[in-house]
């Protein structure tokens, strides 16, 4: 509190900032952007998918991780074991656009590792769920994947259906 009164921030009194602290303020603001939307050093960034490693010991004690979460990664828990990757950009490092289609290829026997569950869900801009009662927006490890010939599994990422041959990947 004693930092935000030196800067004329006072609890129950409006802020009056000092004028010649209006450089050194827009400064720190713009350095504080700049840091949120850079990636935690314990995150992995690769194919254009970011996680946040080991997140659940840190995220009590990193300011920094949970800015960061917050900002990039909307509905991020903190539930034990549960890890979140997220994809903005497809590998060749442009934006996903619902006017594209993707396949992501799983090599054999290289699904998601998970002790529990995986799902592949489709969320908006901001995070949220997209609202499309028609469309597919999820498939999970309990949906019965088609394999490829030599056991690797693709699976289809558009806005337009792959096929019946492909529907229930």
């Amino acid at each position: 509190m004693n930092r935000f009164a030196d800067l004329g921030v006072k609890p129950g009194e409006p802020v009056q900032f000092k004028t010649g602290d209006a450089a050194a303020l827009a400064s720190g603001l713009a350095d504080g952007r700049e840091h949120l939307n850079s990636a935690p050093a314990n995150a992995i960034t690769k194919n254009g998918w970011n996680l946040v490693r080991r997140w659940r010991r840190r995220i009590r004690h990193g300011l920094h991780l949970r800015a960061y979460l917050a900002r990039r990664q909307p509905g991020a828990t903190t539930k034990d074991g549960e890890v979140k990757p997220v994809a903005r950009v497809d590998s060749d490092g442009h934006v996903l656009n619902g006017s594209n289609s993707y396949v992501l290829h799983f090599a054999p026997n290289q699904l998601p590792p998970v002790r529990g569950f995986w799902s592949l869900t489709a969320y908006s801009k901001d995070g949220a769920l997209v609202d499309d009662k028609r469309a597919r927006l999820a498939l999970t490890d309990r949906d019965r994947l088609k394999k490829n010939r030599d056991g690797s599994i693709d699976v289809y990422v558009s806005s337009e259906s792959p096929g019946r041959a492909r529907a229930s990947n």
